[in-house]
């Protein structure tokens, strides 16, 4: 048992040590940094693009609502005719007289 628990602290002791910070070289540094500039492109270009859709979906949904009050079409349900509260008398009958 006494080899396990030393394996183990000496695992530890290793993986430990190997977490040292170790400086990137020059030319992952250009990679890490064109990737970034990339990605910041990418992301600009994607916020344009849907701006530019939504501009132009609400300039289309503008000229349909335009067209249709240019040519009469009914925005609100017509009125309903209005209904006395009275009674109508009844027209008397010729077989009642």
């Amino acid at each position: 048992m006494d080899h396990v628990e030393r394996f183990e602290r000496e695992l530890s002791r290793l993986m430990r040590e190997s977490r040292q910070d170790s400086p990137f070289e020059e030319r992952h540094r250009r990679r890490l940094r064109a990737a970034v500039r990339a990605r910041q492109r990418t992301r600009t270009v994607w916020i344009a693009a849907t701006s530019a859709l939504t501009v132009a979906a609400t300039g289309v949904g503008l000229v349909f609502l335009a067209d249709s009050l240019a040519q009469g079409a009914p925005t609100a349900p017509a009125p309903r005719p209005v209904v006395s509260a009275e009674t109508v008398p009844a027209l008397p009958t010729a077989s009642s007289t």
